[in-house]
Formats: structure tokens, C-alpha cells, sequence
């Protein structure tokens, strides 16, 4: 065998060996993706059931016992004396158990609220629809809050939204500071739980509170949404001026339905493109890596939720680094 035979051979066996490593990524990749779609699946129908239940559980109809009805007869009788005293009293209780039964109502309408919001979160096909989606649903729960995402080690605003209407909901723009600062919501990124606090137990959080005219709430709730294990963005809600309620459990909820959404819809795409991984080249991902610490690096493809007609220019945003994030590293 002369050399050119020799290294046509080998050419061969070389284009053969790729060609099976390439067929068995291709298998580990529809593997893969199958079974986050089966997931997927398993957990929506699993919440629909759920919902499903406590919806029919709550809208059933219920009548005044048969004993509650007679023991009211009863009681007209044998006290004919009193019996505008009887009367009153047995309309009040009545009374009482409507009330209790339209509570009962509302709790089903809050259960079917919520359901519907995370059937539209984890319907999104992207990115920023998951976002936008969290944001309208959170206005639902709590007087006033605002969302601010993460890039570049710093908290940037994004988003006000809540139950209150805010004359300028556009300057939550100019929100702008390094994530070092010891505020609520730097807080609950790095440590990735709900803070609940109040004005004064942070000695920054009057860098976003200020900006927001949101004066000095005596309770605040950061709720950091966490993807592939690590603080992306969070969630600030208060009482508002209002001093309504805030449903904190509801609003970790949606966030959390978000984040898993995100880290579904940011993982497909990364294993569709096998062919990409080979290339000898260092990937696109890698360098915006290397220029952030990796405490607080964002998952690869979270990309941040940015509207052209919606988001301030680079001039509007004054310092140069506070531009609209199109991509959380």
C-alpha cells in the first residue's frame, strides 16, 4: 500500500468515525428533547387537573342544611314574644353564610385567575411574550411593583405595573445600579429567595425607590426569577399608596413559572444545533462569559425582554451603560 492509498484510507475511516459521532449526537439530542417535552407536558396537564378540581369544587352550589332550617322554624314558634329579635338574628346568620359562600366563589375565581396566567406563561414561545405575560398577570396581585432585569452586574428597570395607575411608568428606564449595592433586590438575586422587608433595612434601596416615586414603603418583597440555578431578574411589589394587599404567594408562583419556562425555551434551541458545537472556534456564548463574574452570569440564550417602540434610545437613557439590555450575560 503506497502512501496516497495509505491516506486515502485513512480519510475514509476518519469521515466514517465523524459521521457516527455526529448520528449519535443527533440521537442524544432528540432523546433529549423529547423528554423536556414529555415533561413539559406532564407538568401543564398536571396544573390544568389540579385547577380543573378546585374550580369544580368551589362553583358547586350549596343549600342550607335541612337542621339549620328546622331549628330556625323551631325557634319562631316558641318565642312568638321575640320574634323580630329571632328573625334578625336568623337573617344575619343567613347572611353570614352567603358571604362566606361568595368568598368561597371568589377563591375559585382567584384558583381559575391564576391557572389562566400559567397557561399563558408557559405558552409563550419566547423570551420576552414569557415576560410581558409575567408582568401583566403580576399587576393582578399586588397594588404597584416594578421589574428589573439584570445585565452587566447591574439591576436595570424595565417594567412598573400593579393595581394602581402610575402617571409615568416610563421612568423605571432610568433605574441604573450596580448590583454590588446593598439594596432588597441585589439581596434576593444573590441569594436567590423572596426578601421581605421594609424601607431602611437596605441602605440603597432609595436608588430605585426614589426614581419611582415610590416614597419609603414600610413592606417590600424582591423576588428574584432564577434560571439554570442563578438570579436573572427581579420582581419589587408594595402595598402602594393604597396600602392594599400584596399576594406574595401568587407572585412567586408566576415567577417561578417563568423562570422554568425560560430555561425550557432557552434549552431547546441549544440542543437543535448540534453541527454548531463542532466548529473549532470558540462559541459566540463564551466571550461575554469571560467579561462577567460567573456569580452572577446569566444561563446562555436568556435573552432580555426588549420592545423597539417600548424601550428609551441610548440618548434618552443618559449614562451610556444604562441602554436597554438585549441580552442578559
Amino acid at each position: 500500500m503506497n502512501s496516497e492509498e495509505l491516506e486515502q484510507s485513512l480519510r475514509a475511516e476518519f469521515d466514517s468515525h465523524i459521521k457516527n459521532v455526529i448520528a449519535e449526537m443527533k440521537q442524544e439530542v432528540s432523546d433529549f428533547k423529547g423528554n423536556i417535552e414529555s415533561e413539559l407536558e406532564k407538568h401543564k396537564a398536571h396544573l390544568d387537573e389540579m385547577f380543573r378540581e378546585f374550580s369544580e369544587k368551589f362553583d358547586q352550589e350549596r343549600e342550607l342544611e335541612a337542621s339549620f332550617t328546622e331549628s330556625v322554624s323551631e325557634h319562631l314558634k316558641l318565642a312568638r314574644d321575640e320574634g323580630a329579635k329571632i328573625t334578625a338574628a336568623a337573617i344575619a346568620e343567613a347572611e353570614e353564610m352567603r358571604e362566606e359562600e361568595e368568598s368561597q366563589k371568589q377563591t375559585a375565581d382567584d384558583f381559575s385567575d391564576m391557572r389562566d396566567a400559567i397557561n399563558e406563561i408557559s405558552s409563550k414561545d419566547s423570551q420576552a411574550e414569557i415576560l410581558k405575560s409575567l408582568v401583566h398577570h403580576a399587576g393582578q396581585y399586588t397594588p404597584r411593583g416594578a421589574f428589573f432585569i439584570v445585565k452587566n452586574e447591574h439591576l436595570v428597570g424595565w417594567r412598573m405595573f400593579g393595581t394602581e395607575e402610575n402617571e409615568n411608568p416610563d421612568v423605571v428606564r432610568e433605574v441604573y445600579f450596580p448590583i454590588s449595592n446593598n439594596t432588597s433586590l441585589s439581596e434576593s438575586v444573590e441569594s436567590l429567595a423572596t426578601v421581605s422587608t421594609g424601607f431602611g433595612s437596605h441602605e440603597d434601596d432609595s436608588q430605585f425607590l426614589d426614581t419611582l416615586e415610590f416614597g419609603q414603603p414600610e413592606n417590600m418583597y424582591a423576588i428574584p426569577l432564577i434560571a439554570r440555578g442563578r438570579g436573572v431578574a427581579a420582581l419589587y411589589a408594595d402595598k402602594g399608596e393604597s396600602d392594599g394587599e400584596v399576594n406574595v404567594e401568587a407572585l412567586e408562583t408566576l415567577v417561578r413559572i417563568a423562570g422554568l419556562t425560560v430555561e425550557v425555551l432557552a434549552s431547546a434551541p441549544a440542543q437543535a444545533k448540534p453541527k454548531t458545537e463542532e466548529a473549532p472556534a470558540a462559541p459566540a456564548h463564551e466571550e461575554p462569559q469571560e467579561q462577567q463574574p460567573e456569580a452572577h452570569e446569566t444561563p446562555q440564550g436568556f435573552v432580555a425582554p426588549v420592545q423597539t417602540e417600548d424601550w428609551a434610545s441610548e440618548e434618552e437613557q443618559a449614562p451610556e451603560a444604562v441602554e436597554a439590555p438585549q441580552e442578559f450575560e
